[in-house]
């Protein structure tokens, strides 16, 4: 029988405890890389679940009333119609100018909203604001509905939509005033103002903000004061100081848009208004003539038009008493 030698024996014995060892560090790698994968699926499924979240958390867009474009089918009745979008009958008839008990004909187009109201077709010269007063609704929530900006003009047939409406109204447009409203009188040093027929002085210097027409006068209009001139411009016109003053006001005040407003010294304040953007800051002084805004249609306005005012002791003047 073979007999080993001690130097075999330690040759095994060597070549044994170095197999061993392979077989240990391969398993600790092994069981290392099947932690920093199970660490990953965790991180992974973190990221989702993260994402997830932010998905929930994203409000769903406002989907904003349409107009529908139908076509009559065979057999199709207005009441079958108006039930199958969920609006009333008087929907569909106002928008189209025919009568409840119409018949309808195959291959007829409708125009209609998919919501209860009507689909109203602007005329010529008409605002959004007066089509807003005329409906009693809210000009920035019709502004909203119709995907319309301050500064869009309407357009002649231009169709909009007006909620809860049941019939469509004639709206009276505003009446320009007449700019020899004023007496010869406003030549003299001392003039009469036209409101509570109070003596006040002139305003030496004074020049117009801008030249336009005057579509709105100072005076009554529709149960209510109008505190000053509307004078109409494109969009972006440059709106001029009236006078030297300091900027006491530059923001959005309800009604008025966005306003600048000036102390011009001795209790005089202007006011411009209606700006699709103001130039000036609050506490800056402003030289007569230099432009601080651009002209716009926002707030209250009748159109795309500078809201002009003068104020005395806090009390509105008609402007044409005072400009050249």
């Amino acid at each position: 029988m073979y007999k080993l030698s001690k130097n075999h024996v330690v040759f095994i014995l060597i070549a044994f405890a170095l197999i061993s060892a392979g077989v240990i560090a391969n398993s600790l790698n092994k069981a290392e890389k099947s932690e920093a994968s199970s660490d990953n699926i965790v991180q992974s499924s973190n990221t989702l679940e993260e994402k997830a979240v932010k998905v929930s958390d994203e409000e769903p867009k406002e989907k904003l009333p349409e107009i529908v474009s139908y076509v009559v089918k065979s057999g199709d009745t207005l009441e079958s119609i108006a039930s199958s979008y969920g609006i009333k009958v008087s929907s569909i008839t106002e928008s189209n100018n025919i009568s409840n008990d119409a018949v309808l004909k195959e291959g007829q187009q409708l125009r209609f909203p998919s919501i209860d109201g009507i689909l109203y077709k602007v005329k010529s010269g008409e605002t959004l604001w007066e089509i807003s007063r005329a409906y009693d609704i809210d000009l920035n929530e019709l502004q909203r509905i119709n995907s319309i900006n301050s500064s869009d003009k309407l357009k002649l047939d231009q169709e909009i939509i007006i909620p809860g409406a049941d019939k469509i109204k004639v709206i009276k447009a505003n009446k320009p005033a007449a700019k020899d409203s004023v007496t010869a009188s406003k030549i003299k040093s001392i003039k009469t103002a036209s409101r509570g027929g109070s003596l006040v002085s002139p305003l030496p210097g004074i020049i117009w903000p801008l030249r336009g027409k005057i579509t709105s006068g100072f005076g009554p209009r529709d149960g209510r004061m109008h505190n000053g001139l509307d004078i109409a411009a494109p969009t972006g016109t440059n709106i001029k100081a009236a006078l030297d003053g300091k900027v006491i006001f530059s923001g959005w005040k309800n009604g008025y848009g966005n306003i600048v407003i000036l102390n011009n010294g001795n209790g005089v304040e202007t006011y411009y208004a209606h700006n699709s953007s103001n130039l000036v800051k609050v506490g800056q002084d402003v030289s007569k003539g230099q432009v601080i805004a651009k002209v716009g249609s926002n707030g209250n306005a009748t159109g795309s038009v500078l809201h002009f005012e003068v104020r005395k002791g806090g009390k509105p003047y008609n402007p044409l008493i005072f400009l050249p």
